[in-house]
């Protein structure tokens, strides 16, 4: 009986209190910043401990007040907590993710460069061939400007030739 008259007065702000502590007791506070959560728990008890041997008094209303406010402190510095906990994982997520991609193009410019050195490679050797053909070139065409020059000499020896044989037989 005593039990149910005392649920039936509890002043707002120590059920407000109560509230308070079991939000911040099941939130990140329990592990993150338990030393707040004992601390709301003491002013929870002693806020209850004044409803006990006071009743819905003014001090029982202020001790309740206390306890709801130190909760909702512990609550919100856990929820601090795993926030930041939470961005230094992140942070963490993100260099490793950094340094993933980093390793990658590294590997990918020591592949790129290792690639741009044989096309130099390749280039220098297609250089020397073109270099090589190019001298046989520049040597076909001038044994062919020497073969056309020695035929327009035979040519004009042999027209002389025939010239002289035409006048030879027409002299006969």
């Amino acid at each position: 009986g005593v039990s149910a008259c005392g649920t039936a007065g509890t002043p707002k702000q120590l059920l407000d209190a109560r509230a308070a502590y079991s939000t911040a007791h099941a939130g990140p506070a329990r592990t993150l910043t338990p030393a707040e959560l004992v601390d709301a728990k003491k002013a929870l008890d002693q806020a209850e401990q004044t409803f006990l041997d006071d009743g819905a008094s003014g001090k029982t209303v202020d001790a309740a007040y206390v306890a709801q406010r130190r909760a909702e402190i512990a609550d919100a510095r856990g929820r601090i907590a795993d926030g930041n906990a939470a961005a230094v994982r992140g942070t963490a997520q993100l260099a490793s993710l950094n340094a993933s991609r980093l390793t990658a193009t590294e590997a990918e410019l020591r592949q790129s460069r290792g690639e741009v050195a044989r096309t130099g490679q390749q280039l220098a050797v297609t250089g020397a061939e073109l270099h090589a053909t190019g001298k046989a070139l520049v040597h076909e065409k001038q044994a062919l400007v020497e073969e056309k020059q020695a035929r327009a000499q035979a040519e004009s020896r042999l027209k002389e030739a025939m010239d002289k044989l035409v006048l030879a037989a027409s002299l006969s």
